[in-house]
């Protein structure tokens, strides 16, 4: 169950949460065909908070995007400052980003969670 932000990052920019839509005709929802990640922010014992690869997990949507010969609307420098600004205006200091390449959309959302172990990260969202 995905719990409810105030902001999603949406075909670049930061829309309502109630008013992030996709048309029930998309591309991807009838024919399964897209790419997506699973990255996480987690806040750090130093209170900062840091997004775990996020390098690393865009470049693995774009090879996936190339593979499934999707050609994304957006760079993978849009995508990951998409990343943090999508927490940044949730004032979340942790969560999980889930973008998702498609034919038509590039669309990035987050959903708040527990904390979880850190690790080694790339990008630092405060």
């Amino acid at each position: 169950m995905v719990d409810k932000v105030q902001k999603i990052w949406l075909d670049g920019e930061l829309v309502d949460w109630d008013e992030a839509k996709v048309h029930i005709l998309t591309h991807s929802l009838h024919y399964g065909l897209g790419g997506f990640e699973g990255i996480r922010a987690y806040k750090r014992a130093d209170g900062k908070s840091y997004v775990f690869r996020l390098t690393e997990h865009i470049d693995r949507l774009f090879d996936t995007c190339k593979l499934a010969l999707l050609q994304p609307k957006f760079s993978r420098e849009q995508i990951s400052a998409a990343c943090l600004d999508t927490l940044r205006a949730n004032n979340m200091a942790e969560g999980y980003l889930r973008p998702w390449g498609s034919t038509r959309r590039t669309t990035r959302c987050a959903r708040r969670s527990s904390a979880g172990s850190g690790g080694r990260t790339s990008a630092r969202t405060r």
